[in-house]
């Protein structure tokens, strides 16, 4: 009973850094999970802002359009001449959005850019009453299918002669107006406030009305939300729920159109938004897992230990010992999420257990073949040589290696009997005043990763298998260290480009903010023309663009771009003068051009960063003043070439 309870007081230790590891890793997963959430509804509100601003775009220009068609109709005295106005509206169908344009007249008929004329049932009168509009989704006659109308009435000082009707298929609509979220597809509703009708749907195949969603399973921290009120309304929000189509929990902003009474809505499903913390867990898992089995692999080992303690007193007492420092040196590597500060604390606890002059690490490079001196405590009064010992070449601890295949942990106790004079391994231990020393080798797959050693130890050397215990539990905390590096690399690298991320972006946004940088610039830059490009010569034509416009700005801006967005980049840059950096900018624009890779850009220079992210949204006002020009633009020449045509 006795043994018992010594055996569970010394083990009480470890269980509590069980239990403590186990809780720092709920928490922060938890943590994570809520930054990534918040992060999902930022990026869907951008995504939602991004189509409403397509809306805005497309719908106003091409309203101008119908008002301009509508006063030339009238000045041209085409509106008694069915087949001149018939052949007029099919002209200027082919430079707008509309599948087709109708003119509605007093008697009901209606003429089509066919020129048909048939008679519906539309109320003239009503919709002219009502001026510039976009109607409700109704059953088109003429094809059956679901349409909006945008009506402009043709008017002049003797009254309203006729109503222009640019119709626009509703299964079309998906096309005009689209976004990606996290570079994937994303699905994009448009809902009219006036009926809760759906405009538009490129999720499901049949257009319903939003007060279907009362039929929908609304998620935990979700469920007093009145989607159906709330859209009708006029109003922004944000809700989760169960999707009927797979089952698949769904995330979903939604958003009022500025000029038109409609409400965007944005829904992303849980797999995408969480793609890169599911990776992350699974990651999390694994090292739990290894920290697990070590744990476990520890408390075997010193319950073998004790037992064998308590068969002799001297013995006991040592064995203690080791027992106490194998613990404290799990204890840090357990502890500590900063590897490097729980590796510096292990090498302290050795170098007291054997009273040595130093205790450090070595990591072998077999690529470049090289070894590095990586970490190293010194006791008071010793001078510290890491930073002598970077970029060794391998040949000179050929002696280590030898050993280490020989015989794995040694023990050199006399350096002037047991190594060769005038060797580079003596010359080495004679300059750092090495008189005696122990070495253990860090194995990974099979192969010496590196080496733990102990200069001159004054105790405690006949005994090596503290340094064969912790061998295991260093090596591992390495590769954890490895690992740590490779997943915080991925977590900041866009796939595709090579890029920063938004990831990376947010990172930095948040340091520019913490932080009062000088002279920093800002450029917003997005692609022209990527959707022509994935519709004429396909998704990897597309994919090749962005990449070749992701090469042109960093080689002008290394290291300081990233990808915001699907055709979205940004560029931070401090430190550098104002007149250089809108040079940079031109010279970006200029390399963007000679590479057919035409883009939208807006460039704004700050003397700090107080003001970043005003800083950014402005760059991005500009941006899209260029990309409104550009656009325009476009459509005058499509126009003048309609004309000439």
């Amino acid at each position: 009973m006795k043994k018992l309870s010594r055996i569970i007081i010394q083990l009480l230790p470890v269980w509590i850094v069980i239990i403590v590891t186990v809780i720092v890793a709920v928490t922060g997963y938890s943590n994570i999970m809520e930054w990534e959430e918040d992060q999902c509804w930022l990026v869907l509100q951008n995504a939602a802002d991004d189509v409403n601003e397509q809306i805005q775009i497309r719908l106003e220009d091409n309203g101008n359009f119908l008002k301009m068609t509508a006063g030339s109709i009238l000045d041209g005295g085409a509106l008694q001449d069915d087949q001149k106005l018939a052949s007029k509206l099919k002209e200027v169908q082919d430079t707008t959005i509309f599948t087709r344009i109708d003119v509605l007249y007093p008697d009901g008929s209606a003429l089509a850019t066919d020129g048909t004329r048939v008679q519906t049932e539309l109320p003239f009168d009503e919709i002219a009453a009502r001026g510039d509009h976009m109607s409700r989704r109704r059953t088109d006659p003429k094809t059956g299918t679901d349409v909006v109308g945008y009506a402009v009435p043709i008017e002049d000082e003797d009254g309203i002669h006729a109503v222009l009707i640019g119709i626009m298929d509703c299964k079309q609509l998906s096309e005009l107006f689209q976004v990606k979220v996290y570079d994937e597809d994303t699905t994009v509703c448009i809902v009219d406030q006036r009926d809760g009708s759906f405009v538009m749907d490129n999720w499901h195949e049949k257009l319903g009305n939003i007060e279907d969603m009362k039929n929908r399973k609304l998620l935990k921290g979700y469920e007093n939300v009145d989607v159906e009120k709330e859209i009708m309304n006029s109003q922004t929000g944000r809700v989760a729920f169960e999707s009927e189509v797979n089952n698949e929990d769904s995330y979903m902003y939604y958003a009022p159109s500025e000029n038109f009474p409609w409400e965007v809505l944005v829904i992303q499903q849980e797999n995408v938004v969480f793609a890169s913390l599911h990776m992350m867990r699974r990651a999390m898992l694994r090292i739990g897992g290894i920290g697990l089995l070590m744990l476990i692999g520890y408390l075997l080992i010193s319950i073998h230990k004790t037992n064998q303690l308590l068969s002799n007193q001297k013995q006991t007492e040592h064995q203690l010992q080791i027992s106490m420092t194998l613990n404290a040196c799990v204890k840090e590597l357990s502890t500590y999420s900063d590897i490097d500060k729980a590796i510096d604390n292990l090498l302290h606890i050795v170098n007291g257990y054997f009273d040595g002059d130093r205790t450090y690490l070595f990591e072998n490079d077999y690529e470049k073949q090289i070894t590095r001196n990586t970490y190293e405590y010194a006791a008071d009064g010793v001078t510290k040589e890491i930073d002598n010992l970077q970029n060794v070449p391998l040949s000179y601890i050929q002696f280590w290696i030898d050993m280490f295949q020989k015989q794995g942990t040694f023990y050199i106790s006399d350096r002037d009997k047991e190594v060769k004079p005038g060797s580079g391994t003596y010359e080495a231990l004679e300059a750092q005043n090495i008189r005696s020393l122990i070495a253990v080798p860090l194995m990974e797959k099979g192969k010496i990763k590196g080496f733990l050693g102990v200069d001159n130890p004054g105790k405690n050397y006949n005994d090596l298998s503290l340094l064969t215990s912790i061998e295991f539990y260093i090596s591992d905390s390495l590769y954890r260290k490895d690992e740590q590096e490779k997943l915080k690399r991925m977590s900041f690298c866009d796939e595709p480009t090579g890029i920063y991320n938004r990831n990376k972006f947010e990172e930095v946004l948040q340091h520019y903010k913490e932080n009062l940088i000088r002279d920093v610039g800002v450029a917003y830059f997005d692609l022209n023309g990527l959707k022509e490009t994935n519709d004429h010569y396909g998704h990897k034509a597309g994919d090749r663009l962005i990449k070749k416009v992701t090469e042109c700005i960093d080689s002008v801006f290394p290291k300081q771009v990233y990808r915001v967005g699907g055709d979205e980049f940004v560029v931070i840059q401090s430190g550098i003068q104002e007149k250089e950096f809108y040079e940079l900018v031109q010279k970006t624009s200029g390399l963007l051009g000679r590479g057919q890779a035409s883009t939208a850009c807006g460039a704004l220079w700050s003397e700090d960063s107080k003001n970043i992210e005003g800083q950014i949204h402005d760059a991005e006002k500009i941006m899209y003043e260029d990309k409104r020009k550009y656009h325009e633009a476009k459509r005058l020449r499509q126009l003048q070439n309609a004309r000439n045509k």
